[in-house]
């Protein structure tokens, strides 16, 4: 490191800091999407909201709908979760990720988990790139600025990795996008 140049060093602290940035939002909203509760409906007080106005209008009110599991408030979106044994308000799924629902509450948290997944697999696709192309193609010449040469399993084990990055990187785009 003492032999690099000033503007190599300071690419280098940058992507470390970049790095470090990924890796704390990541693990941030990973976190606070597997504790935060995903939401339940609201408890059943025996009347129906907006009852004064049918009264005025006539009408008989509507009771709301109940879980049949859980005998439960059902507002609309609401949905009884079969691993969880409980009802989700706007449940989207349960995600085995974070074993937990993505609902009104951590839907945020698992969208942005997502979002920090998926920037931390293309930095690593980017930083990698170099020693990929080397692992590849071990005889080619070197240019300037190419990485030095590194050992067959250094070379392998980075080059792995920046390909299991890209594949996660393809699968989270095409999950990230229903969402």
């Amino acid at each position: 490191m003492l032999a690099l140049g000033f503007g190599k060093r300071k690419k280098i602290v940058n992507e470390f800091l970049f790095g470090c940035f990924l890796v704390v939002n990541l693990l941030y909203n990973y976190l606070m999407s597997i504790f935060t509760p995903p939401g339940q409906p609201p408890e059943y007080t025996g009347t129906a909201s907006g009852s004064n106005v049918d009264q005025e209008l006539g009408e008989q009110p509507v009771p709301p709908k109940q879980c049949p599991r859980c005998q439960g408030l059902k507002p609309p979106r609401t949905h009884h979760c079969s691993v969880c044994k409980r009802c989700v308000l706007k449940m989207d799924h349960h995600c085995p990720w974070i074993n937990n629902c993505v609902g009104w509450n951590n839907y945020r948290y698992f969208c942005l988990f997502m979002l920090f997944l998926a920037m931390s697999c293309l930095f690593v696709v980017i930083i990698s790139f170099p020693i990929f192309m080397q692992a590849m193609f071990p005889n080619g010449r070197r240019r300037q600025g190419s990485p030095r040469h590194l050992g067959f399993w250094d070379a392998q084990c980075v080059a792995l990795s920046g390909l299991m990055s890209l594949c996660i990187l393809l699968a989270l785009c095409l999950l990230g996008g229903f969402h």
